[in-house]
């Protein structure tokens, strides 16, 4: 215990307000600061900022190169059945999906006026036959009078005149059985032609397949004229079908036939579905100013997933890159913004490039020519650049954790 109380208590107050006053005079002097001009007060804890980079390590590797396109799925040969005469179907035998082979029946017309047109046409042919059998007899007989004839006249037993008209009579009959037998002709082909309709009446497929559409009902009446009329649409089997790929104008210079495939479709998400270029059309195709050219890939569709009409999107295969030193595409966009290129007079192309390494913590400038590229990676051809090199993507910057900064102004 002390002996002087109250002198203890003045003390701790005495040095209480010394240190209020020199914080009081601290704000005043960062006041004055302020209103003078403005002030940086940093408060760092043996810290500063750190710049890292996002490298790649450079390897050799494979990938391909591809061009994307979209387009839809068609049977390799697709058949539309018509109609060559007008009538009224009186019979449907093959509907949606149904299996034919060339020559089965799919509809028949009604035949009531084409079978009594053939009757017809068939008698007038008897009677045009028998108009030659008559034509035949009258001939006979005016040759037998002109022979006769010509025989009296040799003894001037018959005037000339009776000889000349007895020969006259012989070449008119000559001359009826010649048009006799031109009527026989007319009238087969009038009877084929009735025939070869009431053939029509019966409409058959033209080729082995299925029934992809019927566009025709029992009772429907259709006319042909100008168009003929489409009764079905038959295809091959779906065993083998065509993708038709609608290739964008600036692809077309790598695109060669035997180039393959793979596409999607929808209906089996994340299932892979190879092709084969057969072809690619010379015709252009303008769709809101955009000009494509369409290519026909064989498919195999043994298992018959696929089916006509289905949306395609197809990867054509250009080129495959085998055990190149690649790097990644990032790499050649990235360019430090506080460093100068020591050589001005270079100027990247799409041959040429300038990627940076980083060695010892720091980037540093290499010139490489480029190869092929798919979008992710890029080959490199020609350069000093070596498997192993980090080569920088990006550049990360941080701030020290321990560290504060206040800036007033």
């Amino acid at each position: 215990m002390s002996d002087h109380p109250e002198k203890r208590e003045i003390d701790v107050a005495s040095l209480t307000e010394n240190k209020k006053g020199r914080w009081k005079r601290l704000f005043i002097l960062l006041g004055l600061l302020v209103l003078a001009g403005g002030v940086f007060v940093t408060f760092l804890d043996g810290s500063e900022d750190v710049v890292e980079y996002k490298t790649a390590v450079a390897r050799f590797g494979n990938f391909t190169v591809d061009v994307a396109a979209s387009g839809t799925l068609q049977p390799r040969n697709k058949v539309i059945v018509g109609c060559e005469i007008s009538g009224t179907i009186d019979k449907i035998y093959k509907d949606y999906n149904d299996k034919v082979v060339k020559g089965e029946l799919l509809a028949r017309m009604r035949t009531d006026e084409l079978q009594a047109r053939v009757n017809q046409l068939r008698a007038a042919l008897e009677s045009s036959r028998a108009n030659v059998r008559k034509s035949q007899v009258d001939l006979k007989d005016k040759k037998n009078e002109c022979l006769r004839m010509g025989k009296l006249r040799n003894k001037n037993a018959v005037s000339q005149k009776k000889f000349d008209s007895a020969v006259t009579a012989r070449d008119m009959a000559d001359a009826h059985l010649a048009e006799a037998k031109a009527m026989v002709r007319r009238a087969e082909a009038n009877l084929n032609e009735a025939a070869a309709n009431l053939k029509k009446a019966s409409i058959t497929s033209p080729i082995d397949g299925l029934v992809l559409t019927r566009h025709v009902e029992a009772g429907q009446a259709v006319s042909s004229g100008m168009n003929t009329p489409q009764l079905y649409t038959l295809a091959t089997s779906l065993k083998d079908m065509r993708l038709e790929l609608n290739i964008d104008e600036a692809d077309v210079g790598k695109i060669r036939a035997g180039q393959t495939a793979v596409f999607t479709v929808d209906a089996y998400a994340g299932k892979k579905f190879p092709a084969k270029l057969i072809k690619l059309r010379y015709a252009p195709q303008r769709v809101q100013g955009v000009v494509t050219y369409v290519g026909i890939f064989s498919v195999n569709n043994g298992d018959l997933l696929l089916r006509p009409g289905m949306t395609a999107a197809a990867k054509i295969e250009i080129e495959q890159v085998r055990n190149k030193l690649i790097i990644p595409n990032g790499a050649l966009r990235f360019s430090p913004a506080d460093i100068v290129p020591e050589n001005p007079r270079y100027t990247p192309s799409s041959e040429n490039a300038l990627i940076w390494v980083l060695r010892d913590g720091a980037p540093h400038k290499m010139a490489v020519r480029k190869g092929s590229t798919n979008g992710r990676f890029t080959a490199i051809v020609e350069g000093q650049l070596s498997t192993g090199d980090e080569i920088i993507l990006s550049r990360v910057e941080k701030v020290a954790e321990n560290s504060m900064a206040f800036t007033f102004e």
